[in-house]
């Protein structure tokens, strides 16, 4: 069955992982010219290992907006699509994306990390210091949610504050980043 995807996929993962990129997006590329054939969502997927193949940021991010508007429920393409959004220094969607990925996985504190910082570059400090804050209640022994609030108070230019979670991560971790909650404190 041509239009069945699963080979494609499989074959051009064994391709990549011997280093044939050229024949990997091929298996891609035989599979997209498919066309509708293909389930949408299929196709999306296609797309986005092809942008990943490629290097292609714009494929990429096309590719992901697709994917999450045709499987909502993906939080991975969520955090993805934030990802995707922040190298574009478009914060305020990012951090739509990461609260998307954030309810699907409530407990993923990579996802709140991240959604911490892309509020606090959109200017959100509120809703950065939330999504940190529920990254501390999940992992209170651990010094980064406190460096990274220390992080975003920067960036909204309230250096008290910043210097005052900066040091409150090197009191939890005094080895955290190689004592760059310390450093940072000092600057």
């Amino acid at each position: 069955d041509p239009d069945f995807v699963s080979p494609y996929r499989l074959l051009a993962q064994i391709k990549a992982q011997r280093q044939d990129r050229a024949g990997a997006l091929a298996a891609l590329q035989q599979a997209l010219a498919r066309g509708n054939a293909i389930p949408e969502l299929e196709r999306a997927r296609l797309e986005l290992e092809s942008a990943e193949l490629t290097g292609n940021a714009d494929a990429r991010l096309s590719a992901l907006a697709k994917l999450v508007k045709l499987d909502s429920g993906d939080s991975s393409a969520w955090h993805g699509l934030g990802d995707a959004l922040m190298n574009r220094h478009e914060y305020r969607q990012a951090q739509q994306s990461y609260r998307k990925a954030s309810e699907l996985e409530p407990e993923d504190v990579g996802v709140l990390n991240s959604m911490g910082y892309a509020a606090g570059q959109a200017g959100d400090l509120d809703g950065a210091m939330s999504a940190l804050r529920r990254y501390a209640g999940l992992r209170p022994n651990e010094a980064n949610p406190l460096d990274s609030m220390g992080d975003v108070n920067l960036i909204a230019g309230r250096l008290g504050d910043a210097e005052s979670f900066y040091l409150q991560a090197a009191k939890k971790d005094p080895n955290f980043q190689n004592n760059g909650a310390l450093i940072k404190a000092a600057l």
